[in-house]
């Protein structure tokens, strides 16, 4: 299995799926937001809490979101 990284678009809003990682490059932290109702990374760039229906990221240039794929390259993105 390997990480296929998804392209951010836009600033406007975050894609939120099952399936979708975020990871953010200051900490290492790594969130699937669908685990739980509360996440935040170590140093809180990444703020999740999904009854209120917020995803804050502090610093954008900080976050990388991707997934796992057992086929082959995909047109996500590059793999990691």
């Amino acid at each position: 299995m390997r990480e296929v990284t998804i392209e951010i678009k836009s600033l406007d809003g975050w894609p939120i799926a099952a399936g979708t990682y975020y990871e953010c490059l200051a900490c290492g932290t790594i969130i699937e937001p669908f685990q739980g109702k509360v996440w935040r990374c170590m140093c809180e760039n990444l703020d999740f809490d999904y009854g209120a229906a917020r995803f804050v990221v502090k610093v954008p240039s900080k976050l990388r979101l991707f997934r796992y794929s057992d086929g082959p390259e995909e047109e996500d993105g590059p793999s990691r």
